[in-house]
């Protein structure tokens, strides 16, 4: 996390920093649906998701920092632990669900691994969509 978050800095770059390692867990996520039932070998996989899911969340929250700002910075800071605590209480239902019907974790893996590749593709997709706008609008700046 530290040199994860070190590197955005010095890069002065934060989308690529967040979708990243979100992409890394969730790729970790779909891979613990089809590796072997090798506990050691789930453990490392599990482990390289979790590194993903906490590498994305220190950059996510200097990158929700530039992009909510004066009077719309408390309702988005707001907006985003809604949603965050909304998945903290579906999430174990919806794993434990898929678990009871089908009567292994393989189906919750792919659900979590598929969640947080979208949630990814979201981000991604809207940074962009900011840093386009900031940079049109900064050149309908210099022209003015």
């Amino acid at each position: 996390m530290a040199y994860w978050s070190a590197r955005s800095d010095r890069k002065k770059e934060r989308s690529f920093h967040c979708y990243a390692p979100a992409l890394l867990a969730a790729a970790c996520f779909l891979l613990t649906a089809v590796i072997p039932d090798v506990f050691a070998l789930q453990m490392v996989v599990l482990a390289g998701a979790t590194a993903g899911i906490y590498a994305s969340y220190v950059v996510f929250w200097a990158l929700a920092a530039n992009v909510f700002q004066g009077s719309a910075a408390t309702g988005g800071f707001a907006l985003i632990n809604a949603i965050g605590l909304w998945g903290g209480f579906v999430s174990p239902m919806v794993v434990g669900k898929l678990t009871s019907l089908t009567g292994t974790m393989s189906a919750g893996m792919v659900c979590m691994g598929g969640t947080v590749a979208v949630g990814a593709a979201i981000l991604w997709s809207v940074t962009r969509t900011i840093t386009g706008t900031r940079a049109m609008s900064e050149m309908h700046a210099e022209i003015l």
